[in-house]
């Protein structure tokens, strides 16, 4: 039987940072509350700031949506707070939750 390591435990956040001689550095880190940051990816010299702005959310909240499809399988899709948790984790991936916490 082969077993397979669980996703990287912690809330799950996506950087950039510019060097000052332009070099992109983003990635995706997880733990960043309790003080120590745990890489999950990085993706030196990414195409653009933009472009990350678009994937980042959609790679740094992958297990949240991974999640609400189990849950969804497990115990089905009936009620408005079932719609509320598919909303919310397509509001993630689309960037829209960092949006407002940026308003």
């Amino acid at each position: 039987m082969v077993t397979r390591a669980s996703p990287t435990a912690g809330e799950w956040e996506w950087y950039w940072r510019e060097s000052a001689d332009g070099e992109a550095d983003c990635g995706v880190v997880a733990d960043v509350d309790s003080g120590r940051a745990v890489s999950v990816c990085r993706a030196p010299r990414y195409v653009s700031k933009e472009q990350w702005e678009a994937d980042g959310p959609l790679l740094a909240n992958a297990k949240h949506m991974l999640s609400v499809l189990k849950t969804i399988d497990e115990y089905g899709y009936d009620t408005p707070t079932d719609l509320e948790m598919v909303r919310d984790a397509i509001d993630k991936a689309d960037g829209i939750a960092y949006d407002k916490k940026l308003k």
